[in-house]
């Protein structure tokens, strides 16, 4: 299932920035973990300070332990610009099939296909009729070339970037143990973006992204409030150490939850069109429950008022708690950053390309 020997991973994220490092011998190892909230540095205080420079800062200061033993990594990408499409092509040799892939994307996306990049993970081959069905993630070779010169400035070299909503559903389809063959709603909400996908056994795969998520309600807290990103998201998590503004009379939960279930609307609205449209296109069964990760799925109520508005059951799903993972980091660093970890196992799970 792991990519063999030892792999580092990076995972930059918008609030939280991660580094793995793992090694498969007998049986897996990780030897490194590393969460760090950005904010929590000292370094930016709003999202807006936050650019390039001060992202190498942090990457180096993280990776100063494991010098030099660590130069080559992969890393997960979250950007607007990133896309899934499926496609079927004949059963080609490996030379021929990254040229084939990019020709038979024209027409499919909004970039010329001379100015993108892209990965792929095989969901079925029919050996009969001599075709395979592919999941191609891609990017704007812009935003990778960003990517890679960020990390290239922390002295590392990038082995492979692949999109997070690729990452995500690899996890989910590698790790998830249920034996139910039901179709499950995956949602990852992340600091400033939110990916749903479709996952159901022997079927294909389906995807969408929201620029919504976690620093949404943190903005309107700190909008309504008059008070700093800092400490709206304190209160969006519900520190009482931290108070609002002392000229304001009104308690934090108004602001909190409207920004809430907007949030949670929007999700709700997603993925009713995606499950009607499966069901329309492929004659699908209905979607049987939700499964939580990401940072902004811990938020409290946001299960609760999802499971609400769709009428159907919501889980968090932490896959530290899976078998294949279980006892591989200590207890409390999976309770804390488990839900968050979805991207950065995907990428170093095997079945990408």
């Amino acid at each position: 299932m792991f990519l063999n020997n030892r792999i580092a991973i990076i995972d930059i994220g918008s609030n939280v920035f991660k580094v793995m490092v793992l090694r498969q011998k007998t049986h897996l190892q990780i030897e490194f973990w590393e969460a760090l909230d950005i904010y929590k540095t000292g370094k930016i205080a709003r999202p807006e300070d936050l650019n390039s420079t001060v992202v190498v800062q942090i990457l180096r200061e993280m990776l100063k332990s494991i010098r030099p033993a660590v130069r080559h990594v992969r890393s997960v990408l979250s950007s607007p610009g990133c896309m899934i499409r499926i496609i079927e092509l004949p059963l080609l040799p490996e030379a021929e099939l990254k040229a084939a892939i990019r020709l038979n994307l024209a027409g499919l996306i909004p970039y010329e296909t001379d100015r993108i990049e892209f990965n792929f993970s095989v969901l079925s081959e029919d050996r009969e009729q001599k075709t395979q069905t592919l999941l191609v993630a891609l990017v704007p070779t812009e935003e990778i070339e960003l990517h890679i010169e960020i990390l290239r400035r922390a002295g590392l070299e990038a082995e492979n970037v692949i999109p997070d909503q690729l990452a995500i559903y690899n996890c989910f389809h590698q790790l998830y143990s249920s034996s139910e063959s039901d179709t499950v709603a995956i949602v990852n909400v992340g600091a400033n973006r939110s990916t749903i996908c479709f996952h159901c056994p022997g079927q294909r795969p389906s995807f969408s992204s929201l620029a919504l998520g976690g620093n949404f309600i943190t903005n309107a807290i700190a909008q309504h409030f008059h008070t700093s990103f800092l400490n709206a998201e304190e209160m969006k998590i519900g520190v009482d150490s931290l108070a609002p503004d002392p000229a304001s009379e009104a308690p934090p939960a108004p602001a909190r939850e409207t920004a809430l279930q907007h949030t949670v609307g929007q999700i709700a609205d997603t993925i009713r069109t995606m499950d009607l449209d499966r069901q329309i296109r492929n004659c699908e069964s209905h979607l049987s429950k939700i499964i939580l990760t990401g940072g902004g799925a811990r938020l409290k109520q946001f299960d609760y008022q999802l499971a609400d508005s769709l009428k159907k059951p919501v889980y968090l799903w932490n896959p530290f708690c899976e078998p294949a993972m279980r006892g591989l980091v200590a207890p409390e660093v999976a309770e804390t950053w488990g839900t968050m970890s979805v991207p950065a196992l995907g990428l170093a799970l095997g079945g990408i390309v």
